[in-house]
C-alpha cells in the first residue's frame, strides 16, 4: 500500500516549485510525517497559506474561486479561508489561507520523503492545535471532540516512548 501516491508527489512538487517552499502541509499528510504511520493512505492534501503573494499565485495558477470560511475556525484561534480544488487526477487539494495565526515561522519544520521536501507544523505545536481543538469543540461538536481526542491519544503516545 503506497501511503502517498505519486500524484501527491507531483502536486507537492508543484506547489513547491510554485511558491518557492512558502507554503505548508497540514492534515493526514502532516499528521503521517509526525506520528511515523497512518491507518490508510493520504487522501486529499491540506496546503495552508500565511500570506497573500503566494495566495494570489496559488489562485492564478489553479483557478481558484473566492474560498469560504473554514470549518475549523470555530475550533481555533487560527482563522482560515478554504479554496477547494479538484484536480483532473482525482486528487483534492484543500488551500487554507490563514488569516490569523499564534504559529511563526519558528513552529514549523521539514521533513524529506523520497526527496521531495514538505514543510509542516513541529510535533509540539501539532499536539497544541489539537488540543485547541478538543476543547473548543465542546459541547456543540462531539464529531470533532470524539475525532481529535482519538487523534491526541496517537500523539501522546508517541510522546510518551
Amino acid at each position: 500500500m503506497d501511503i502517498i501516491s505519486k500524484n501527491h508527489f507531483q502536486v507537492i512538487n508543484e506547489i513547491n516549485s510554485l511558491t518557492n517552499y512558502e507554503v505548508y502541509y497540514g492534515g493526514s499528510l502532516e499528521d503521517y510525517l509526525l506520528l511515523g504511520s497512518t491507518e490508510k493512505p493520504i487522501g486529499d492534501l491540506d496546503v495552508i497559506i500565511y500570506d497573500d503573494t503566494t495566495m494570489d499565485t496559488i489562485k492564478r495558477h489553479f483557478n481558484l474561486d473566492e474560498g469560504v470560511p473554514s470549518y475549523f475556525n470555530r475550533m481555533m484561534r487560527l482563522k482560515q479561508v478554504k479554496h477547494v480544488k479538484y484536480l483532473k487526477n482525482g486528487l483534492k487539494i484543500d488551500f487554507m489561507y490563514v488569516v490569523d495565526s499564534p504559529f511563526i515561522k519558528d513552529d514549523y519544520t521539514t521533513s524529506i520523503i523520497d526527496g521531495i521536501m514538505i514543510p509542516h507544523l513541529k510535533f509540539n505545536n501539532k499536539v497544541k492545535l489539537i488540543e485547541e481543538w478538543i476543547d473548543n469543540s465542546q459541547p456543540n461538536d462531539m464529531w470533532a471532540f470524539d475525532k481529535f481526542s482519538k487523534l491526541l491519544k496517537r500523539y501522546e503516545s508517541i510522546n510518551n516512548q
